[in-house]
């Protein structure tokens, strides 16, 4: 990844405040001789009374599936609303846009926001999230052409010349 962002020209270097995001962003970082800058609005989905329980142990609950079958209309407890969410990230890839208009940019961040992300870019609610499968570690690619387009999509790291 460090080697692709040298080849691409990436002038910003973004995480989450997750301590897994940082950990990840600060090896990109110190690889490529870029500074990492923590961006709270790449942050992870506050899941409420559902962070960290396991999957499995979810399964039974009600909400749970619903979130999982109908996340437009589901609630998380005591957790973000998606709506906020979906508000965020949009703040944030607008920030990214102002900021570096012409230059590539690299968000280390979580799986529901690259989801998010690419959602707004298809303009598709929720309820389509797992139309993306995104494997940690992958790589999405974004570009703006007037709006977000996705261009690559779950990549390897190492496929980042081909895209």
């Amino acid at each position: 990844m460090a080697s692709a962002c040298q080849n691409l020209g990436v002038a910003a270097l973004l995480s989450s405040p997750r301590r897994r995001a940082v950990e990840t962003a600060a090896v990109i970082a110190g690889a490529a001789g870029l500074d990492l800058t923590v961006a709270p609005l790449f942050d992870e989905i506050d899941y409420g009374a559902w962070t960290g329980r396991r999957f499995l142990d979810l399964e039974g609950d009600p909400g749970w599936r619903e979130y999982n079958s109908r996340r437009k209309a589901a609630r998380i407890p005591n957790g973000e609303r998606l709506e906020a969410v979906t508000a965020r990230v949009r703040r944030g890839l607008n920030d990214v846009r102002r900021r570096y208009p012409d230059s590539p940019v690299v968000i280390v961040t979580h799986a529901e926001i690259i989801r998010c992300a690419l959602l707004l870019a298809a303009s598709l609610s929720w309820n389509h999230w797992a139309r993306f499968h995104l494997s940690s570690g992958s790589v999405t690619l974004l570009s703006w052409c007037g709006t977000w387009v996705a261009r690559g999509i779950g990549l390897a790291p190492s496929r980042l010349r081909e895209a």
